[in-house]
């Protein structure tokens, strides 16, 4: 017994110290092309390869200066000279636009104020820093012991996502970080509060309805209260901030962002990890692919609405774990239905991971082994499925992280959801 145990121990030592050094190889590769000067926007077989975090350095700028200089911040020609300038000496192949929501634009302000390279760090630092405070409690509350919080928190660091969030320096931390702190308040009954919160989450509006559908559901007419305060408090630093001009033209950019040949190169459906993007390898992006991915999500959206009602009544008398296990699922069923999931929002997917993995009876069984086995690999097979992209998207025409995404749902569902509905009956 004490072999067996040692061995264990010796595994899972393993698989930290390979997890540390991979990631420590991994993040030292982003600032090795910092100090070259190009992190930010280089030439790659002939062709420029622009980070993300270009657009929210620009869309910073262009609020700071929107209200006094009376600027249009969403005015294309505008955003793609102050990119040009940033993006010097190379040369764009095509226009960038960024369709985000005025919200966004008045929360990057602050990054800024620094030079490029600095905020870059500081965003990135900040988000990741957030959002392991958001999802390792969870870990502290099923494991007492130091290691279990430190082995999650690499596997966290670890995980190609992660990475790539950090690399393109995207927002997807900072919506993960702010769904942690609002279904931290929706366990906790403070509704109210909870609607308040939901305001920040418009950074990335594809997954605004999945949450609001289960703050309504749990909280009704307090989450709606603060839904209303919390919009007209956003709306209101929106207008003081950037003018009302640019508040009220985003509608009309969001109405057109899907079709818009600006935004068609950031869009990148044939990109996108969920059911959109499989069926865009198939057929390309027709409008019924996009009308087809629509639908989809609401439908999705009823789902996910209907599991916080009864069943979730069910699971909690039957599993202290009920809240995680559904809202692991609620997670995952709004990446695969999203109509804009890219590779970095999996960040959500990991934190789905770690809700699930605490959540697993100890049991013996194949099904739990199976979920273990493929929560656990996922640090590793992620980096594999981004090396193997070209393969899978263009040879096999199928997106690889959306289907292990379904592959731990379904033993998600098979282990957590049905045997805890079997044992209510």
């Amino acid at each position: 017994m004490e072999s067996k145990l040692t061995n264990k121990n010796r595994l899972w030592f393993a698989f930290f110290s390979f997890l540390l050094a991979w990631s420590a190889c991994a993040y030292m590769f982003i600032f090795s092309l910092m100090g070259d000067g190009q992190l930010f926007a280089r030439e790659v077989n002939g062709r420029p390869t622009v980070l993300d975090y270009l657009l929210f350095y620009e869309d910073a700028t262009l609020a700071l200066h929107a209200k006094d200089q009376k600027t249009n911040i969403y005015d294309p020609q505008i955003q793609f000279e102050g990119l040009k300038k940033l993006m010097a000496p190379v040369v764009p192949e095509a226009e960038f636009y960024s369709h985000y929501p005025p919200p966004l634009f008045v929360f990057v302000i602050p990054f800024g104020l620094f030079p490029l390279n600095w905020s870059y760090t500081i965003w990135n630092l900040l988000g990741l820093a957030l959002t392991l405070v958001g999802i390792l409690p969870t870990v502290r509350k099923a494991y007492k012991e130091p290691f279990p919080i430190i082995l999650a928190a690499a596997a966290i660091i670890g995980s190609f996502p992660t990475w790539l969030c950090f690399e393109l320096g995207q927002s997807s931390f900072y919506l993960t970080a702010g769904l942690t702190l609002f279904f931290w308040l929706l366990r906790n009954e403070k509704y109210f509060w909870a609607g308040v919160s939901i305001s920040g989450l418009m950074i990335k509006l594809q997954y605004l309805p999945f949450a609001g559908v289960v703050g309504l559901v749990l909280g009704r007419t307090k989450f709606v209260a603060g839904c209303v305060v919390g919009l007209l408090l956003a709306a209101g630093i929106c207008v003081l901030t950037l003018g009302w001009e640019n508040c009220i033209e985003y509608p009309n950019v969001l109405l057109h962002g899907e079709t818009s040949n600006n935004n068609l190169f950031l869009i990148a459906p044939e990109q996108m990890q969920n059911i959109r993007g499989m069926l865009n390898l198939f057929v390309g992006d027709l409008a019924v692919v996009r009308t087809i991915a629509a639908a989809l999500c609401l439908v999705a959206l009823v789902v996910v609405a209907y599991l916080w009602t009864k069943p979730y009544r069910t699971l909690k008398q039957v599993t202290p774990n009920a809240f995680n296990i559904m809202l692991a699922v609620s997670l995952m069923l709004a990446l695969l239905f999203s109509v804009h999931t890219h590779t970095q929002d999996y960040c959500l997917f990991i934190w789905a991971c770690v809700l699930c993995y605490v959540s697993i009876p100890d049991t013996k069984s194949g099904d739990s082994k199976m979920l273990r086995g493929l929560i656990l690999a996922f640090p590793i097979v992620s980096w594999i499925m981004f090396g193997l992209k070209p393969v899978t998207m263009n040879m096999l025409h199928i997106q690889s992280f959306a289907l292990y995404l379904i592959a731990v749902l379904f033993f998600a569902t098979k282990v957590l959801l049905l045997p805890a509905f079997r044992k209510a009956d």
